[in-house]
């Protein structure tokens, strides 16, 4: 449809050039239209060219037209005026009649055609001479090939879609309309095939027909096939300057708002895109809070769990609960108090006493006052200082010797042992022998050793110093001895002492009385202990009668006050009791209606559940949020940016491409001849040509 619409347009063209047109309002004007007429080979190459040049001038009276040219051999078809060969051209008399003038002449020219045509055949699929095709049966095909010469170097300069300024220089092709058409007899060929050709049927002949546009080649395929032989009619070729029919499209300023629409567009999505990616964080924080929150309804639920235990016993322990043995200790509180009294009483009697005491003390102490001990003292001290020394001696050489004897004991035995921890160690080496090869293990046999060594030299004895030490049992040995020899020495003072006299004894008697009687009467320190004194003691009877009266006087208040916080003590239990069940199991309480323990841990576990929910929905979201970002992305990736990118190459090719349009509009406006026009004239230039035919 859309060749058959070119045909047309081409036929309405060639048919509009050839209407006779007005006088341009009586102004004079010149009109020029060129046909070329070639004679072709059958390869298409020309072998003669002529030109047929239509002058229409427009004016009244005679005028001189100056057409120029080269062509040779010049022949007025249609009038009798003849030209005048000068420089460059040819120069016409024209007598205007009627408002214009139509002049016809002919000539002929060795210019080249601005475009080639080369015809090649092809019999059985080998290429074949021309002088072949004639007579042949077989399958042909025939090869038709078009290239325009008409080539430019044109600067196009348009606004691209940044509304940047381009320029370039860029090498065009003038457009060329080629209309081919030949005839093919159907009673010769039994197979033809045009591809892209228009075909019509005149009763036994194909007439088939091209339009093509060679920018800057076209090849066309013919294929015949015969079983009788062949022949090819001529092939006619129609060709002249035009553009093909384009559509008009928009221009870019009326797209342009648009693309920033788009822009604008792509920017709101990458304000999306942050805002997904933050609310992706966000649920992220809202997830990672909910998992707190889960953790600590786990935690609340297990101290839920461990209050309701906590109340259930209580309960128990409540229940167990009984007053009646307070009761009866109240009871007893009055015999208490009775053996208060007693003992106040007692304590007087005792504080009675030992001031009679202590007035015999101080009389005692009067008469030994008066006695004087210092020369008998003087006389035994040297015999008594010598038996205190030795009964000293013996007591810590009897201590020294039972020591070492248990020491020596202990040292055998820390002996034994050592050799059972030697053993054992020995085992566990066995049972891991890792163990052998580790410092520490190394370390400790090191220290068995040393200690094993030590103790054999205390229990049994070494040498030190080149000097020989005894052991724990050899000292102990020697010891025992020193105290049977002390025992003896005693023994030797004993009787010393005997024949010193009793007044020795005496006086020892007395100076420990006199000393046991200040301590009795003071206080002090006796045999290696502290005494209190008699004084010490009264004063202690004293703060302990003050301290039972006090007694007896609290005990009565104690007595009532008890009696009356036991009654409120079995009121408070009982509220207890009550509010441990409500707080257990839920109930009314002062009026209210109140949940349980086990009410909460419902509500924990329901609470627990939703959260889980919660937290599956949050999931489900957040793969949606991610996935909508995704999509974002993906949409400004291959969405927005894409078409934006598109459509400014697209707005690009489209200013190009109108720029483009308007240059060869220009170049194609100026192949308006082939030879030459008269200066100002309107030119029209067209070629004819044709093949010979091959019979």
């Amino acid at each position: 449809m859309f060749r058959r619409r070119m045909i047309l347009l081409i036929i309405c063209l060639l048919l509009v050039a050839m209407v006779k047109p007005g006088s341009g309002n009586g102004t004079s004007a010149i009109e020029d239209r060129e046909t070329v007429y070639a004679l072709l080979d059958p390869y298409g190459r020309p072998r003669e060219l002529s030109v047929v040049d239509w002058l229409r001038v427009y004016g009244t009276g005679t005028r001189t037209v100056f057409d120029p040219g080269d062509l040779t051999a010049i022949e007025n078809v249609k009038g009798p005026e003849r030209p005048k060969k000068v420089q460059g051209g040819l120069l016409w008399q024209v007598d205007c009649r009627g408002g214009y003038k139509d002049l016809f002449y002919r000539g002929r020219t060795t210019r080249s055609l601005p475009f080639a045509i080369k015809i090649a055949y092809f019999l059985d699929g080998r290429e074949v001479p021309a002088t072949k095709v004639p007579g042949a049966k077989g399958e042909l095909l025939v090869r038709i090939t078009i290239q325009n010469w008409l080539r430019v170097k044109e600067w196009l300069r348009y606004k691209n879609a940044r509304g940047e300024t381009v320029s370039t220089l860029e090498e065009l092709v003038v457009p060329l309309a080629v209309n081919i058409t030949t005839d093919v007899p159907a009673t010769r060929f039994h197979r033809i095939e045009a591809p892209e050709a228009n075909t019509t049927a005149v009763g036994a002949t194909m007439k088939l027909s091209w339009l093509v546009f060679p920018y800057p080649e076209v090849e066309l395929t013919l294929r015949l096939a015969s079983k009788t032989g062949m022949s090819l009619e001529p092939i006619y070729f129609t060709a002249m300057p035009m553009l093909p029919p384009l559509p008009e499209v928009p221009g870019t300023d009326q797209l342009l708002p648009f693309v920033v629409g788009l822009k604008t567009m792509d920017g709101k999505l990458a304000q999306m895109v942050e805002g997904t990616e933050k609310l992706y964080r966000g649920q992220g924080d809202l997830f990672t809070g909910s998992g707190t929150i889960q953790a600590g309804l786990a935690d609340l639920a297990r101290l839920n769990e461990a209050h309701q235990e906590i109340v259930r016993r209580c309960l128990a322990g409540l229940a167990k609960a009984d007053l009646t043995g307070v009761e009866a200790a109240f009871g007893r509180l009055a015999e208490l108090e009775k053996g208060l009294a007693e003992l106040e009483e007692g304590l007087s009697v005792l504080g009675r006493l030992i001031e009679a005491h202590q007035a015999v003390m101080a009389g005692m102490r009067a008469e030994l006052g008066r006695f004087d001990l210092a020369p008998v003292a003087s006389s035994i001290r040297s015999l008594d200082e010598l038996g205190q020394a030795l009964g000293a001696s013996e007591e810590y050489l009897g201590r020294a010797a039972s020591s070492v004897e248990v020491q020596a004991k202990r040292a055998l035995a820390a002996k034994n042992r050592q050799e059972e921890m030697a053993t054992a160690l020995a085992g566990l080496a066995k049972s891991y022998p890792g163990v052998v090869h580790t410092p520490e293990y190394k370390e400790l046999q090191r220290l068995f050793a040393a200690q094993e060594k030590d103790l054999a030299a205390l229990t049994a004895g070494s040498r030190e110093g080149g000097k020989s030490i005894d052991g724990l049992g050899t000292t102990a040995r020697l010891l025992t001895t020193m105290v049977e020899r002390v025992e003896k020495g005693k023994e030797g003072i004993a009787t010393l002492n005997e024949f010193a006299g009793r007044a020795g004894e005496m006086t020892a008697g007395l100076d420990r009385l006199r000393t046991a009687l200040g301590v009795l009467a003071e206080g002090g320190e006796l045999e290696g202990r502290h005494v209190p004194g008699l004084k010490t003691a009264a004063e202690g009877l004293l703060r302990a009668k003050e301290g039972v009266s006090l007694m007896r006087q609290g005990m009565g208040s104690f007595t009532e006050d008890g009696k009356g916080l036991l009654a409120g003590l079995q009121g408070a239990l009982t509220e207890l009791r009550t509010a441990l069940e409500v707080l257990l199991s839920g109930g009314p309480l002062e009026g209210q209606q109140v949940p349980g323990l086990a009410t909460a841990g419902e509500g924990l576990m329901r609470l627990a559940a939703g959260l889980e929910q919660l937290r599956t929905g949050l999931e489900q979201v957040r793969d949606g949020t991610q996935s909508l970002r995704d999509g974002l992305v993906q949409m400004r990736l291959q969405g927005t940016q894409k078409t934006i990118a598109d459509l400014e190459e697209t707005l690009d090719e489209l200013a190009r491409a109108a720029a483009t349009k308007k240059v060869l509009t220009a170049r194609v406006a100026a192949c308006d001849h082939f030879i030459g026009k008269p200066t100002g004239a309107k030119g029209q230039v067209r070629f004819l040509l044709r093949t010979e035919a091959l019979r």
